[in-house]
């Protein structure tokens, strides 16, 4: 065998084992946090309501344009109530005239994986602290 075949296949063996061990390069964006807040704590009079926040990451990839879902715990149960997308900033907001909505509230961003050309972009997921609401 010449010595051109043996480097050739050498050559080709290590770039092979060196694709196995590193992947495809990636990129993590970090872990984003949430904000909530509301603008009342009694509700149930008919008057609108608005939860509003901010989800703050150390990307603007995981800042805007991203899905945000409003959930509230009421009597043991988890539902989904609104879902909205957060704006250029990061920010949402959720208004409604609740009937009679009591219970914890929260909300939740499911984070992302955006696979770009060899590359691997993620932002984590994360959840709101908790928010009690009671009934007028």
């Amino acid at each position: 065998m010449s010595r051109k075949v043996v480097a050739g296949a050498a050559a080709a063996g290590v770039v092979a084992a060196s694709i196995l061990v590193a992947g495809p390069a990636s990129a993590h964006y970090g872990d984003p946090r949430l904000t909530i807040d509301v603008n009342r704590h009694i509700l149930g009079d008919g008057k609108r309501v608005v939860f509003f926040g901010r989800l703050i990451g150390e990307h603007p990839r995981c800042e805007a344009y991203e899905t945000i879902r409003l959930k509230r715990i009421r009597h043991g149960i988890l539902r989904t109530l609104r879902t909205t997308t957060t704006d250029a900033q990061g920010e949402y907001r959720f208004a409604f005239n609740p009937v009679r909505e009591r219970g914890k509230w929260f909300t939740r961003y499911p984070g992302k994986d955006d696979f770009g050309y060899r590359k691997r972009h993620s932002c984590g997921a994360d959840r709101s602290r908790i928010i009690w609401t009671r009934h007028a």
